[in-house]
């Protein structure tokens, strides 16, 4: 059964958001299985199921909380809901402490603790606002000794701001921080909070819906044995190590797919000036480094419009809109190219997937109704049917002035959908019966998509004058996105067999290896000109090389 994480924020992404929605669960699952085997040994209770009978009592109290009780009465019962909590998550006894605060004031720390040098390692505090509207991050400390004495006391500071000088303020501060308020949980990790990364637990939800699997999830987060154990490493430590490993995989295979993409494109427009533009490419040739960086930025395009579709509570792409998701979106396309991805020669020479990319990305720009008159008349209706709005977003990368060759361009459905497919899948591995999966971009974090960005901004193109092979250095393993270095067929001689790069294959009747290649644009040839004979050094192998020669004789290489 897979783990239901609703009602678990995973704010700013403690963990990263693809990691947390789909690889969370194995790495809990160890855990989960430990604390079932031991209740059974034991006879003991699970985490898990502690935190059902907490429920028990918590509706109840919340119920009268709804209905307005009043204010020390609520604190009363955070205090007693505070320390059940702890208990089900194996923090025994409370043991409450006072922390000076750059000598300027006290807190009242609920919970501590502590390491075996007695350094503290945890603080629990509780929560609390007169204000019931008001989210858990901007309510203040309740200062539980007052409630003892019959005084309701809250911090002038509020939880996010009094979490920083916790955190970094003190002079032996703890590496977490539990906010208990009468809804909410939160979990703060110091390494974390700096970039304002923390997990909250939305008790309402997660009570209401008595989902184990949730349950679970919570007593894996919060967990005593996941945050201070005894002995060993902290579990939550090994699972943002495994966060961070999968998040660099999806980046990893995102960078490789973006710059094949680039590759593809600069050819593609390179073929359309030369077929149907009718351009001479020797008496004009093309800027490589002005297609390079127009292409790249055809990519960032789609890349923005991939994460925000995927992510409507953003609220800009309208994509719940049945007109502009079946009719514009790039999430239909993506539909489009799945359903014909082994039959393309079909659509092949048509320019739909193209011009439909070309509509939308101008939509982004100028915004939908353009009129501003109309734009907000129809934002301001309250019930619309078969229309979208589209606010303009004035940014250089969808300005088309930016991007003079790609306007003037008319890029062929196989090659779009070529383009879509790498965007859309992970990287093959290589090995045999080995499946790509679909990237889910509403699982992508804003930090991935930063280092996607960022990796290939130092990328730059060239069109080879001449066939020029890829060389490298003898030992060293061979990385797309890393600088490449080419020699000519005359050059390519002087290189062993260890200093040439070759390509895996994953078709069984096609060489395992063939060269990377640049061509001269003027070089076209069509699918149905008999193929060149093969290289010497070749020989061993197939004709893999020259199958894509015919269908992609210029090379864009970066």
């Amino acid at each position: 059964m897979s783990i239901d994480l609703t009602g678990i924020g995973n704010r700013n992404e403690y963990y990263t958001n693809h990691y947390f929605s789909t690889m969370f669960e194995d790495g809990a699952s160890e855990r989960i299985k430990q604390w079932t085997e031991e209740s059974k040994n034991q006879e003991t209770k699970t985490p898990w199921a502690m935190l059902r009978e907490n429920a028990k009592q918590y509706y109840p109290i919340h119920d009268r909380y709804d209905r307005g009780q009043p204010h020390l009465t609520t604190a009363n019962n955070i205090i007693s809901m505070a320390a059940q909590y702890l208990e089900s998550m194996g923090y025994g006894t409370v043991n409450s402490v006072t922390i000076n605060v750059d000598d300027e004031f006290e807190i009242s720390v609920f919970h501590e603790e502590v390491k075996s040098n007695k350094a503290p390692m945890l603080w629990a505090v509780l929560a609390y606002s007169r204000d019931k509207d008001r989210g858990i991050m901007e309510t203040n400390i309740l200062d539980f000794n007052a409630v003892n004495n019959d005084v309701l006391t809250l911090t002038d500071d509020n939880i996010e701001a009094l979490a920083t000088k916790l955190l970094f303020h003190t002079a032996e501060p703890p590496r977490f921080l539990i906010v208990i308020g009468i809804d909410t949980i939160v979990l703060i990790d110091r390494n974390k909070w700096n970039e304002k990364r923390y997990l909250e637990f939305d008790l309402q939800e997660i009570f209401s819906r008595h989902e184990t699997t949730t349950l679970q999830a919570m007593s894996v987060l919060l967990h005593k044995d996941s945050l201070c154990p005894a002995d060993g490493n902290a579990l939550i430590d090994t699972l943002d190590e495994q966060s961070r490993k999968h998040a660099s995989g999806v980046s990893q295979d995102l960078k490789y797919a973006l710059r094949e993409s680039i590759e593809i494109l600069g050819n593609e427009v390179i073929y359309d000036l030369k077929t149907r533009q009718g351009k001479n490419l020797i008496e004009e040739p093309v800027d490589a480094a002005r297609l390079t960086l127009e292409c790249l930025r055809y990519m960032y395009r789609m890349l923005f419009v991939l994460f925000i579709e995927a992510r409507p509570e953003l609220g800009y792409a309208p994509i719940n809109e049945q007109v502009y998701a079946s009719g514009y979106s790039l999430e239909s396309l993506r539909d489009i190219a799945e359903s014909i991805r082994n039959d393309t020669e079909e659509v092949g020479e048509g320019f739909y997937l193209y011009e439909t990319l070309s509509k939308l990305y101008e939509l982004i720009y100028t915004g939908y109704p353009q009129k501003e008159a109309v734009y907000n008349r129809v934002k301001n209706l309250e019930s619309v049917h078969n229309i979208f709005v589209i606010p303009p977003l004035k940014a250089h990368i969808f300005d088309p002035v930016y991007t003079p060759m790609l306007v003037n361009a008319k890029i062929r459905n196989s090659v779009m959908l070529r383009i879509i497919d790498l965007m859309s899948l992970t990287k093959s591995t290589g090995k045999k019966g080995s499946r790509r999966g679909r990237i889910s971009y509403a699982n992508l974090g804003i930090n991935q998509m930063g280092a996607v960005y960022e990796a290939l901004l130092s990328y730059r193109g060239f069109i080879a004058e001449q066939d020029l092979y890829e060389v490298k250095k003898a030992g060293d393993s061979f990385n797309e996105l890393d600088v490449g270095y080419f020699v000519t067929a005359e050059e390519l001689d002087q290189y062993t067999e260890e200093e040439r790069v070759y390509i895996e294959t994953e078709d069984n009747h096609c060489c395992k290896r063939a060269n990377r290649i640049c061509l001269l644009p003027q070089h076209f040839c069509c699918s149905d000109l008999p193929l060149p004979a093969c290289p010497s050094f070749l020989s061993p192998y197939t004709d893999v090389l020259h199958r894509s020669r015919c269908h992609n004789k210029c090379r864009l290489c970066l």
